[in-house]
């Protein structure tokens, strides 16, 4: 049977470009389809790169924060500040998503826009504003469709002071006081960036430490040195409910029976996979409580976890 492409790639973060230009490079015809105008996935646009960006940010304020030991004083103007770190922002996205896009272009890939379903199991429907704008079909397909914050019921993420890891870059201020729910990486990232902007934390997290994963000592380490900034770290702890006071800020209840009241909140409770549309419509398994995905009966493969159909992966298409 005659296809379009040898591979058809959905999704353009770091896996879906790799897998792409790789593919391309052994000289097999690629396209790669992207719902969204931009290029990068959540990695360029609300993921490593700018939280990477506001973490060399918040380390150069800090070292201006320790001048006091040589005669010098930082006094921040959160206002302007803001703007010059949205600018700076703003910036490393935009050449961030050149570089992809130049990589992509140079590799001969097919970019093509629009929203992914599938039709078959080796073909495609690419729409755009909910209207059919191609069909496209492939030996192989590629679903690198990557993830998006969690975002747990009862939540009052309506309310414009209640974030997640994504809407959190688009700040209209530095906050005084940040409330931030998940003492994960992400949770544990931002609450150092912001505190060395001189936010006032308090960081929550249900399980006895921070960043379970870590060596325990390396949790202690972190927790002390919020402590020691004046910021709270509260374990073993949840929120109960979340309300704002009328002309006011927010007020939390946690399930100690703690009160607190701040100005913004961090909803930091994990990611989870972008399965609902492209990898549900082709009907390759149940996806879990976290969109990932097993490999849909393909006897002696790994379970695929949202990056790759098991209808073929990239090492079908051989090496050179």
């Amino acid at each position: 049977m005659t296809w379009d492409f040898d591979l058809l790639v959905i999704g353009s973060g770091p896996a879906g470009e790799k897998g792409a230009a790789q593919a391309a490079y052994f000289g097999k015809k690629v396209a790669l389809v992207e719902r969204e105008s931009t290029l990068g996935g959540a990695c360029v646009h609300t993921g490593t790169i700018p939280s990477k960006t506001l973490r060399e940010a918040a380390l150069y304020v800090t070292g201006f924060q320790r001048g006091h030991l040589y005669g010098m004083t930082l006094e921040i103007d959160r206002t302007t500040r803001l703007r010059q770190i949205t600018g700076r922002l703003h910036a490393v996205i935009h050449q961030q998503e050149e570089d992809v896009r130049s990589n992509l272009d140079r590799h001969g890939v097919t970019l093509v826009q629009g929203e992914a379903t599938f039709a078959g199991p080796n073909q495609i429907v690419v729409r755009r504003d909910g209207v059919e704008s191609a069909r496209l079909s492939a030996s192989v397909i590629l679903i690198a469709t990557g993830s998006s914050p969690h975002r747990p019921a009862g939540v009052p993420f309506s309310d414009p002071d209640v974030e997640d890891s994504s809407s959190i870059l688009d700040l209209d201020r530095i906050p005084d006081a940040l409330a931030v729910v998940g003492g994960g990486v992400i949770g544990c990232e931002y609450a150092c960036l912001f505190a060395a902007l001189g936010t006032r934390i308090t960081l929550i997290e249900e399980k006895p430490r921070l960043i379970g994963a870590l060596d325990p000592d390396m949790s202690a380490a972190l927790r002390l040195a919020l402590e020691s900034g004046g910021h709270q770290v509260l374990v073993g702890d949840a929120v109960r409910h979340i309300e704002r006071i009328p002309q006011g800020t927010l007020r939390i209840e946690l399930k100690s029976g703690r009160v607190l009241e701040v100005d913004k909140i961090l909803y930091s409770a994990g990611r989870a996979g972008n399965t609902g549309g492209p990898a549900e419509d082709r009907g390759g398994g149940e996806p879990s409580g976290t969109g990932s995905r097993p490999a849909g009966g393909q006897a002696g493969r790994a379970t695929i976890r949202q990056g790759v159909d098991p209808r073929g992966d990239p090492g079908h298409l051989g090496r050179r």
